[in-house]
């Protein structure tokens, strides 16, 4: 006995040397998805499990229905056996005692327990089962699961891990208030960034909302959703909500994020056309609830951009983990800021166009007035003085110089005319949109594009296919300004209605197509719009250098 004394005590030592250590390095970790990762870890060094994991329960303001947990984290299970084994469990069966009565549970042996629903394929049999809650604030923040001790766990162990679970609590609390911190600056500089940059319209911001969203929120993908129809987003009264938002642009993974995780570029273009629904709060979909914008993985918050209680369009952010009630508030702040910002710069827009109606109204004044008056007072001098000129060839030259007079005088009323019917209500042509396009990209360029529009644009393009139109030439444009280093572009956009075909055509003498150069989700985007429509897009190497793209499409 005076042997086993000593020995029992240097054990209990080791064991607090080992928990103390263990707390320590919890403290410092202030990245939340590494601290939890490392609690998952100390925990089966410290119990001698086989298998540990973490899941974390979903946020209580995500009420619809759907997985209870919003991450799962795990240690004992290689990833690809995970990827055999498939999702992570969403918190039901042996996993859902925990989250539905969140207190100490040790089994011997929890495949007899009346819970347990088996194991999907691929996954270990396990047996032993230690879990107890992780509690931040008195909160139930996740539930740690540990199984397979050999021989079993031991009243130690159940009094280690609950140490080690109320420090875990402690540390996730630092973490989470630091976590929020930083998030909070990326979206509020993302927002004040943004800004300057936002035009009048929501559809031709969309790019540029949905990349800052994305880096902002860590995202796999943001989607941004305008009204069905090809609505007129300028004019906000003729918005109908009933008739959905349907995403019209995605932006994929950023390069930094799609080299460090597993991240599907095709299941985010699957977003590409579906349906959001618009409500006055945030949303937060994941399991089942993900499969009618088809994905299948990830968590996915939808957000409203509103202006005047008016929706303009839906945010859809996607990632691997779920979005806390404080990311809600901030996303939704963003898509404030960004309605905001685009509802002065339409304010803006408006002051500055009734400035250009009353420039034009004085102008035609002048014109007709003092202009026009001069020219016919000139002429008829001119007239005047025919008869006493006596030589039949000056008087021939003196005739067409009055004719011209008269030419011009037409011309100009066909001036005035135009200047005081210009019309502000009525729908834009597509010829003025695509200008529109170009003159936005053209800082991109960094010089304007050469373009040329061949047939009748405004009357064979169906108002189904200009947003299709629209968004490839800028997603075209775009992806030229960003990867092809390129010192010249042209465009060519065709209605041709013999062969009933829209074509986009969109050159430049860049580094080509290559391993050099990235093409970006743009045309990803552009090919998948292009399928949609019936149609399809190519882009190939020019022989004198540089890219082409054709994106070609039905007219019918």
């Amino acid at each position: 006995m005076s042997e086993r004394g000593p020995t029992t005590e240097a054990v209990e030592d080791q064991v607090s040397q080992a928990l103390l250590d263990a707390v320590v390095a919890l403290a410092g970790d202030l990245e939340l998805r590494d601290l939890l990762e490392r609690i998952v870890g100390t925990a089966r060094d410290l119990t001698g499990a086989g298998y540990a994991a973490l899941g974390v329960m979903r946020a209580e303001w995500a009420f619809t229905p759907g997985p209870r947990l919003s991450s799962f984290h795990q240690v004992g299970v290689g990833p690809e056996q995970a990827a055999l084994i498939g999702p992570p469990p969403e918190g039901h069966g042996m996993i859902g005692l925990l989250v539905e009565d969140p207190s100490i549970l040790r089994l011997t042996d929890l495949t007899t327990h009346p819970a347990s629903v088996g194991f999907p394929p691929h996954h270990p049999v396990m047996h032993t089962l230690l879990g107890l809650p992780v509690r931040v604030r008195g909160e139930v923040f996740g539930n740690l699961y540990l199984t397979e001790k050999p021989g079993g766990f031991t009243d130690r162990d159940e009094r280690l891990v609950q140490a080690l679970a109320a420090a875990a609590g402690v540390a996730i609390e630092n973490a989470r208030l630091f976590d929020e911190a930083r998030t909070r600056q990326r979206w509020l500089a993302a927002a004040a960034a943004l800004a300057p940059r936002l035009s009048t319209d929501l559809r031709r911001a969309a790019q540029l909302v949905g990349e800052a969203a994305r880096d902002a929120g860590r995202c796999w993908s943001v989607a941004v959703a305008l009204p069905r129809g090809g609505a007129d987003i300028d004019v906000v009264d003729q918005i109908d909500p009933t008739a959905g938002f349907e995403v019209d642009v995605v932006v994929g993974a950023s390069p930094e994020l799609a080299a460090t995780e597993l991240v599907s570029a095709v299941e985010a273009s699957e977003l590409l056309g579906a349906t959001l629904p618009v409500g006055p709060a945030p949303q937060q979909l994941s399991g089942a609830e993900l499969e009618p914008y088809g994905l299948s993985q990830g968590h996915l918050l939808l957000v409203t951009f509103q202006v005047h209680d008016q929706p303009l369009g839906v945010l859809a952010l996607h990632r691997e983990h779920g979005f806390r009630a404080d990311e809600a508030e901030m996303v939704t702040a963003f898509a404030s800021h960004v309605s905001l910002a685009i509802d002065h710069a339409r304010n803006e827009h408006t002051r500055r166009r009734l400035a250009v109606y009353s420039d034009r109204d004085r102008i035609a004044r002048d014109l007709h007035d003092h202009v026009i008056q001069r020219i016919f007072a000139v002429g008829l001098g001119l007239q005047s003085s025919l008869r006493r000129l006596g030589d039949k060839e000056l008087e021939d030259r003196m005739v067409g110089y009055i004719n011209d007079l008269d030419a011009t005088i037409v011309d100009i009323r066909s001036t005035i005319f135009s200047l005081q019917h210009q019309e502000s209500g009525d729908k834009r042509s597509l010829r003025t949109e695509l200008f529109g396009v170009v003159a936005d990209t053209s800082e991109m360029l960094g010089s304007d594009p050469r373009v040329t529009f061949v047939g009748p644009l405004d009357s064979a393009v169906s108002d189904r296919l200009r947003p299709d139109v629209l968004a490839v030439v800028r997603e075209s444009l775009t992806n030229v300004a960003k990867h092809a280093h390129a010192s010249r572009v042209s465009m060519t956009v065709t209605a041709d209605t013999r062969d009933q075909v829209l074509r986009v055509q969109v050159d430049d003498n860049g580094i080509g197509i290559g391993d050099d150069r990235g093409n970006g989700n743009g045309l990803r985007n552009a090919a998948v719009r292009a399928r949609s429509a019936g149609g399809h897009a190519d882009a190939t190497r020019r022989p004198e250098g540089g890219t082409r793209f054709v994106w070609q499409v039905p007219l019918a």
